[in-house]
């Protein structure tokens, strides 16, 4: 039920509005929208209201035909009711919900396509890393990196703002992003 009155709160949320729905054991239900697209979010629970769970990138529901020990979930919708695309996300969640990557791509400076594609592949996993991975992700990905500045395919300078940048899109606090990039700038560029 607290599920229910923070959703009757959200601005610009309609309830009535025709998406996936489905019952859970529990007496919660999933409501179920698309991403617009460039727009990644995070997962959460109760930071949008009490009894609001997101789920995002790398976050999952259960619906029918899941069963647990307390029962089984159940779509609560017509399917014929539902149109072919789902409607997109209602704006209302976005600004309260850990937006990782609404940000366009990163500016890469000239490379070769190849290199160009991995570089931005790279900026985008910091980017989008959970909470609980920042880090490692970061540490990860800047050391990997490190071999097109060993190769002299990439500035030194670029990485650094660049992967900075990125971590600052996933959430990482700016002291522990230049240290864990530091760090990882250290071992790689040995």
């Amino acid at each position: 039920a607290r599920g229910d009155e923070s959703l009757r709160r959200l601005n610009g949320f309609d309830v009535t509005s025709i998406t996936l729905r489905a019952s859970t054991p529990s007496g919660g239900f999933h409501i179920v929208y698309a991403l617009p697209p460039g727009v990644d979010i995070g997962n959460s629970a109760g930071s949008i209201g009490p009894g609001i769970d997101v789920r995002g990138t790398g976050g999952y529901i259960a619906a029918e035909p899941s069963v647990t020990t307390t029962g089984g979930y159940q779509w609560s919708c017509q399917f014929e009711e539902i149109p072919l695309q789902l409607p997109p996300l209602p704006e209302c969640f976005m600004p309260q919900t850990a937006i990782l990557a609404a940000s366009p791509k990163f500016t890469i400076p000239s490379l070769p396509p190849k290199i160009a594609q991995i570089v931005e592949e790279r900026l985008m996993g910091i980017a989008r890393a959970p909470v609980g991975r920042r880090n490692a992700t970061l540490n990860g990905n800047v050391l990997y990196l490190c071999r097109f500045v060993r190769n002299r395919q990439i500035d030194l300078g670029f990485l650094v703002d660049s992967a900075f940048e990125a971590s600052q899109r996933a959430g990482c606090s700016p002291k522990e992003a230049i240290a864990t990039i530091d760090s990882a700038l250290k071992r790689g560029l040995r």
